[in-house]
């Protein structure tokens, strides 16, 4: 597995390079079980193994699917950031 990637199932996912994004997506996780949720990193917003993920996603049960909240944290400002909206808004949610 290339330096910086994290295995996720069955999918290789990049993860944030910079301190700040994995100190601010940290903050996120203990935040949700703060409020009584489960938070999962790098969770896939489509079911390919190529789909995209969001950087964490609140669950009001472990067992639950679909998420309550999403985060895409970004460590700096970029043209690309527009793209986050497209990559959750651009999927089909099956709700079983």
């Amino acid at each position: 597995m290339p330096p910086g990637h994290l295995q996720v199932s069955s999918r290789t996912v990049s993860l944030h390079r910079l301190q700040a994004g994995q100190i601010v997506i940290d903050g996120l996780v203990k935040l949700a079980s703060a409020f009584g949720y489960s938070a999962e990193r790098e969770f896939p917003v489509g079911t390919r193994a190529t789909s995209a993920a969001v950087d964490v996603a609140w669950f009001a049960a472990g067992d639950q699917r679909v998420p309550l909240m999403i985060f895409e944290v970004e460590s700096s400002a970029s043209a690309s950031m527009a793209n986050n909206a497209m990559k959750v808004f651009s999927q089909v949610w099956t709700i079983s």
